[in-house]
């Protein structure tokens, strides 16, 4: 029990000095996630807003971002910026309290600002996305930058390796029961279902750990103990089936 708790502080620490280190230097935790939805959405064309734009954006509502065009290009599509996932890091890291964080995600992914009701393939891409951006997009960022960090490496693998189980996971969590949702359906599911963790970029990689641990961790080791078996097994057929040697009397050249 003291060896898990260790390794999950050590895996806390890790996660607290490079990415929430990374992610406190872009400067979104200082204004609100409404903020950042509404400048995004007004700036934005047919679901894409350029560079030039952000700036812009940024300048005109007086929002001092620190997104240097490396990072950017991984919400980009040909130069490009994808508004409704620069909107999602923007609510991941935003301030703001949990409710309205809810709201302004489903307004994001709806059809129109308008509609009350998501699609089960609208629910697919939000979470999606929140989770691309907490356990792939982020990490990988921030490892590019620290490449010869090896426990940064071995926590980026863990979280990568999870990430489309976390995925499946978290969309049959919404879907089970609805083909689509409605805004206070989708706010009593993240709420009573103890969802909450999918509005923290930290969290969710809290919870990627946690069922890595719990997932393919146990698989890996009865993997290793299973090999391990079929190797002293076949160490000890292959002994069984050595020649026997029986050691040959020779003439004795003494005389008595």
């Amino acid at each position: 029990m003291g060896c898990s708790n260790s390794r999950d502080s050590s895996l806390e620490g890790i996660d607290q000095e490079a990415l929430t280190e990374f992610e406190n230097e872009l400067g979104l935790k200082n204004i609100s996630a409404e903020t950042i939805v509404n400048v995004f959405h007004s700036y934005s064309k047919a679901g894409l807003i350029t560079k030039n734009q952000l700036n812009a954006a940024c300048i005109d509502s007086k929002v001092n971002l620190n997104l240097n065009q490396n990072f950017l290009d991984r919400f980009s599509d040909e130069g490009r910026i994808l508004v409704k996932k620069i909107i999602c890091l923007g609510i991941l890291l935003g301030k703001g309290e949990a409710i309205e964080k809810v709201c302004l995600l489903f307004e994001t992914y709806a059809s129109s600002r308008e509609s009350n009701l998501l699609s089960q393939s609208q629910l697919e891409e939000m979470i999606t996305d929140l989770i691309e951006i907490s356990c792939l997009t982020i990490p990988n960022y921030v490892l590019s930058l620290n490449k010869h960090d090896p426990e940064l490496r071995r926590y980026v693998s863990k979280i990568a390796i999870i990430t489309p189980s976390m995925i499946n996971y978290h969309t049959y969590m919404f879907t089970e029961t609805f083909d689509r949702i409605t805004l206070e359906q989708f706010k009593d599911k993240i709420a009573n279902d103890k969802l909450l963790h999918l509005l923290s970029t930290k969290f969710i990689r809290t919870f990627a750990i946690q069922m890595f641990m719990n997932m393919v961790k146990p698989a890996e080791n009865a993997m290793k103990k299973n090999k391990d078996k079929k190797r002293t097994k076949k160490s000890a057929t292959s002994y069984e089936k050595l020649p026997s040697v029986k050691p040959k009397l020779g003439k004795s050249n003494s005389m008595i």
